[in-house]
């Protein structure tokens, strides 16, 4: 699924990684969609056929979820930061988020994203993000959606 999404955000200029591309930032700039109408069927075909009917209707599901949850205005979205295995832990990932938020700052925009692992919460809220609402996963796990308003 990463790849899909990683892939259908080359269509934006806001795809960053470090040097050695131990870690990605993606993101949709305001008004602009994770996926296209027909990329969002591809990967639910996708889905379904690798993993079956009942897994294809959650996807859809989880998806509604975050899609509600999504502010209203104009906003950059964070749709994934990512650093490699073996590289974590090196601060590439919050240094890479810094300098992105720099070029939104820049545009005075605002930014939007959503924290999967509350672990990394503090670390957004040290870059300026604030919690914003939660989504409640079919499998019980929270999601927090964070918030950092323009500069």
């Amino acid at each position: 699924m990463w790849r899909v999404y990683a892939t259908a955000a080359l269509r934006y200029p806001w795809t960053f990684v470090t040097p050695g591309a131990e870690t990605a930032a993606i993101w949709i700039p305001p008004g602009g969609t994770e996926l296209t109408d027909e990329e969002a069927i591809r990967l639910g075909e996708l889905i379904e056929e690798t993993a079956g009917p009942q897994a294809a209707a959650s996807a859809r599901e989880i998806e509604a979820r975050f899609e509600s949850a999504h502010p209203a205005g104009p906003f950059f979205h964070l749709t994934i930061l990512a650093t490699h295995s073996s590289h974590r832990g090196k601060g590439l990932g919050m240094a890479l988020l810094a300098e992105t938020l720099t070029r939104i700052d820049t545009l005075g925009a605002a930014a939007y994203l959503e924290s999967t692992n509350p672990v990394n919460d503090e670390r957004y809220r040290r870059a300026g993000f604030e919690p914003h609402a939660e989504i409640t996963m079919p499998s019980g796990h929270v999601v927090t959606t964070m918030w950092r308003p323009a500069r």
